[in-house]
């Protein structure tokens, strides 16, 4: 069937191999993995909704910020520091807004504890998490 092959050529075409840090990764899907405008309705109708937990409604607006993030991939913090030896983990929030006074977009993910996901790339997330990481350190100083 022509329609179907087209369909799967299309699907095909979506995916590519991709390098990070010299190192090939995939086939992955390289196309729009978010709909915002979905995210966004959902996070409107639930918070209509009292019957609806906090815990659920925390969810929902972890996706609809996640979704505003025009990237597939996202960073294990809790790795970042392991890798650095850093000892204490700064906090994610103070992170993220660090992110942002920087330009990058960011935000928790809704599928890890640990994650972040932005549109920074990893060598950006690191010298950042360096500076949030000497920051603490000087206000503890104080």
């Amino acid at each position: 069937c022509e329609k179907g092959k087209k369909r799967a050529n299309e699907i095909f075409d979506n995916h590519k191999l991709i390098k990070i840090d010299g190192k090939e990764y995939g086939p992955v899907w390289v196309e729009k993995i978010w709909d915002e405008t979905l995210a966004k309705k959902i996070k409107l109708l639930v918070e209509k909704k009292a019957h609806i937990s906090q815990e659920t409604k925390k969810i929902i607006q972890q996706i609809y910020d996640e979704a505003k993030i025009e990237s597939f991939l996202f960073y294990d913090i809790h790795n970042i520091s392991h890798v650095k030896k850093t000892g204490n983990t700064p906090q994610f929030e103070k992170i993220i807004e660090n992110l942002k006074l920087s330009g990058f977009k960011a935000s928790r993910t809704h599928f890890s504890d640990k994650g972040i996901r932005t549109n920074a790339e990893q060598s950006d997330v690191e010298r950042i998490y360096d500076t949030t990481q000497k920051e603490i350190a000087e206000k503890k100083r104080r």
